[in-house]
C-alpha cells in the first residue's frame, strides 16, 4: 500500500475531525521529517549545511533541506545537493505574508526553481498563483494531488528576517507577484478613491493589545494621531479598526468630537478593512507591515502619515507622498518601542497622555522609490 494512501485510510478511521487535523498537522509541519504529496521527506542535516552556505541563500534567510524517500536519491543525487521546490513553512499577518512571498520568489530564483509551495494562505484563499518568470506559488498537502510535482529536495524556510526584502519590490520581477496577489486577496474589492480632505485613522488593535502581545509591536501614542489630524484642514476623519482594544481609537474620535470635527468610527473586518484602506487617499497609520502592505498591493497617489518610520521597503512606489512624526524627547520610543510593549496599565497610560510637545512637527520623509 502506498503511504499517502495508507495515511489517508488512518485519517478517515478517525471520528473527531479536530484530531484529524492534529494528526495531519503533525505529519505535514515537522522539522525532522514530513509528508509532502504523499511523499515521506526527512530532514537533511549535511544538505542543509552545504545550501546554507552556498551563494544561493542570503544570511538571515536559512533553511531546512527536507529530502524525499527515493531511490533516485540514494543512488544518483546524493552528491548534487540541488533544491527542486522551495517551501514557505507558514505565512504570518497580511504585511509580513506579502514580504515572505517576495522573499520566496527571490529564493525560487536563486535556486534555479520555479515552483514554492505553502500549507495555508488564506489571504488568497489558497489559490495557486503565478508570480513570474515561470514561478508558480501552490498550496500543498498530505495527499498527492492529479497531476501535482513531488519534488525531492524541498528547501523549507520562513522566508522572513525581520522587514527585509530580498527583491525590490517596485522592479519589474517582482510586478508579476505584485498584481497576483493583489488580484487574489479574499474578499478585496474597489470601491474607489475617498475624497483628498478625509484623513483615514487606521489604529492597529486586536492581538497587539491581547495578554501576550509581540513585545515588538508598540503601537503611537494619541499625540500623533492628533498632530497628524492638526497638520491639515481635513473635512472629515474616519477611524477605523478591528477592535476597540486600542485605547487610543476612543480618544481620536472624542478629540475630533471635541475640535468640531466631523468623525466617524468604525470597528471592520479584514475584507471590509482592506476595502478602505485600498481606496484612502490618506492615510495615518499604526505600527506595522499592514498599511504599507496594502499600499503596496494597491498603488496609486497617496498621502501616508507614520509614527517612527524606518526604511520602509514596500512604499517603493513613486506615487506616495511619505510624512513622518518623531518622537523628539525619545521618551515614548524608549519605553514602549524598544522591542518593550507587555501592554500594561502604564504603557496604556502613557499612549495617551504623551504630551504633543514631544513630538516634531509632520514633515515629509521622502518620496518612496
Amino acid at each position: 500500500m502506498k503511504l499517502g494512501t495508507l495515511a489517508r485510510s488512518a485519517l478517515s478511521a478517525l471520528s473527531s475531525p479536530a484530531l484529524g487535523k492534529k494528526i495531519e498537522l503533525f505529519l505535514t509541519r515537522g522539522a525532522r521529517f514530513a509528508i509532502i504529496e504523499g511523499g515521506l521527506y526527512f530532514r537533511s542535516a549535511g544538505v542543509t549545511r552545504v545550501l546554507d552556505a552556498g551563494p544561493d541563500t542570503p544570511p538571515g534567510f536559512g533553511g531546512l533541506a527536507m529530502v524525499r524517500v527515493s531511490p533516485q536519491w540514494v543512488f544518483n543525487f546524493r552528491r548534487n545537493h540541488g533544491v527542486d521546490a522551495v517551501l514557505i513553512e507558514g505565512f504570518g499577518r497580511l504585511g509580513n505574508s506579502v514580504i515572505q512571498v517576495l522573499n520566496a520568489l527571490a529564493l525560487a530564483k536563486n535556486f534555479g526553481v520555479n515552483i514554492i509551495l505553502f500549507h495555508r494562505f488564506d489571504l488568497i484563499d489558497n489559490a495557486t498563483l503565478a508570480l513570474g518568470a515561470g514561478v508558480t506559488l501552490q498550496r500543498t498537502s498530505l495527499f498527492r494531488k492529479r497531476g501535482s510535482v513531488r519534488p525531492l529536495v524541498v528547501w523549507r524556510t520562513a522566508a522572513m528576517r525581520r522587514t527585509e526584502i530580498l527583491l525590490k519590490p517596485c522592479s519589474p520581477e517582482a510586478a508579476t507577484a505584485r498584481a497576483a496577489l493583489s488580484g487574489a486577496l479574499a474578499g478585496a474589492q474597489s470601491r474607489g478613491q475617498e475624497p483628498r480632505d478625509t484623513l483615514t485613522v487606521h489604529i492597529r488593535s486586536g492581538d497587539v493589545f491581547g495578554p501576550s502581545p509581540h513585545p515588538g509591536y508598540g503601537q503611537p501614542p494619541l499625540a500623533f494621531y492628533t498632530r497628524v489630524i492638526s497638520h491639515h484642514a481635513w473635512k472629515s476623519v474616519a477611524v477605523i479598526s478591528e477592535d476597540l482594544g486600542n485605547p487610543v481609537s476612543d480618544a481620536v474620535k472624542r478629540w475630533c468630537e471635541n475640535e468640531g470635527i466631523p468623525v466617524t468610527q468604525q470597528c471592520l473586518d479584514l475584507p471590509e478593512t482592506i476595502e478602505r484602506l485600498a481606496s484612502a487617499h490618506a492615510v495615518a497609520a499604526g505600527r506595522g507591515t499592514f498599511v504599507p502592505a496594502l499600499v503596496y498591493l494597491f498603488p496609486g497617489e497617496r498621502e501616508l502619515y507614520l509614527f517612527e518610520p524606518s526604511d520602509e521597503p514596500l512604499l517603493c512606489d513613486p506615487s506616495i507622498t511619505l510624512y513622518e512624526v518623531r518622537d523628539s524627547e525619545g521618551h515614548y520610543v524608549k519605553k514602549i518601542l524598544n522591542n518593550n510593549w507587555h501592554n500594561n496599565r502604564a504603557q496604556r497610560t502613557m499612549m495617551l497622555e504623551y504630551a504633543i510637545s514631544s513630538l516634531s512637527e509632520v514633515t515629509v520623509k521622502e518620496k518612496a522609490r
